[in-house]
């Protein structure tokens, strides 16, 4: 009987890699604008708590709610990261503070699901290194975290506030794209 293949770094595993790094940059990003926004663009110190824990409540919820649903992972991060593109985008030209509140919310519900599904694919893609696998994907959510407050300060420090918010919807952007045409993601991988 042959040996089965246990090799990890494919396409595959960098296309992951790649949406995690971006899932955690929009996570980290979004506390970050949901406290600042209010404060400098309304004066409101109030409401940038609440836009924030309304965004991983919304989180929790859906990943609850979509963990039910007979969706493929891949269409779950494309959604997901679809979604979250648009709504910030929606988000960057919104003027009312309680609309703000609800778009945050709904980047949190829409994103929730990220997340798991990419954990899902890598641990499912690679059953014999699933663990390997989950630990080096949590690690590079890691460096996405770490890297975009960094990025977002650059970009704001040379093209404004806004810019640094530009940045955010560009990276949600990439993680689409990089999961709509990256390597053998197309393979479909049964949700077992």
């Amino acid at each position: 009987m042959p040996k089965e293949d246990t090799k990890i770094f494919t396409p595959l595993l960098f296309v992951l890699l790649a949406a995690m790094v971006a899932y955690v940059a929009i996570e980290t990003g979004i506390a970050f604008f949901a406290n600042v926004i209010y404060v400098t663009e309304y004066s409101n110190t109030t409401l940038g708590p609440y836009a924030i824990s309304g965004f991983w409540l919304s989180m929790m919820v859906s990943r609850f709610a979509f963990a039910l649903l007979k969706m493929k992972m891949r269409t779950m991060i494309l959604f997901g990261f679809s979604s979250s593109c648009l709504l910030m985008v929606f988000l960057l030209f919104s003027g009312n503070q309680w609309v703000l509140m609800a778009i945050f919310i709904l980047v949190g519900f829409v994103t929730g699901p990220t997340w798991p599904m990419i954990i899902g694919i890598g641990t499912s893609s690679f059953r014999k290194r699933s663990g390997t696998v989950a630990s080096i994907l949590s690690a590079s959510g890691g460096f996405g975290g770490a890297i975009i407050p960094v990025l977002i300060g650059w970009v704001s420090g040379h093209a404004g506030f806004l810019g640094g918010f530009w940045l955010l919807i560009a990276v949600s952007a990439m993680g689409f794209l990089v999961m709509l045409f990256g390597g053998d993601i197309h393979k479909p991988v049964s949700r077992k």
